[in-house]
């Protein structure tokens, strides 16, 4: 993967663009475009809960400091003559869907929250 591209978002965060393309067979490609976004986890985003201090050790012993939002955008079967210009209009159409969710200042602390239900729903004894 190559970075393509890093994008500072009003709300503190930095969206990253990569071009994870790859050549399948004898120059046929699967053009793909990842738009990354690293969230570390605040201990503020658990106050309103009350084992909200509870949960957010338990996140970080689990995940770490971070948390990666993904997104991506892939066309396969691209010819090598078109590969450049394919990739333009996946980066165009991945920063138009996310860009309005990604830059909102709500996303870290949604994103955050929404890791730990999923964690929670998938093996509730981390939490209990």
């Amino acid at each position: 993967m190559v970075l393509f591209d890093k994008i500072p978002l009003k709300n503190g965060l930095t969206l990253e663009l990569w071009d994870a393309s790859k050549e399948e067979i004898r120059g046929l490609w699967t053009v793909k475009v990842i738009a990354r976004c690293k969230i570390e986890i605040k201990k503020e985003y658990f106050e309103e809960f009350s084992s909200g201090s509870e949960w957010y050790k338990q996140l970080i012993k689990i995940k770490g400091n971070y948390v990666i939002y993904e997104q991506q955008k892939k066309k396969s079967l691209v010819i090598f003559s078109e590969k450049e210009r394919v990739f333009k209009i996946l980066v165009e159409r991945l920063k138009k869907h996310i860009f309005p969710y990604v830059s909102n200042q709500l996303f870290p602390k949604n994103v955050i929250l929404k890791t730990l239900s999923e964690l929670v729903k998938t093996d509730s004894t981390y939490f209990s």
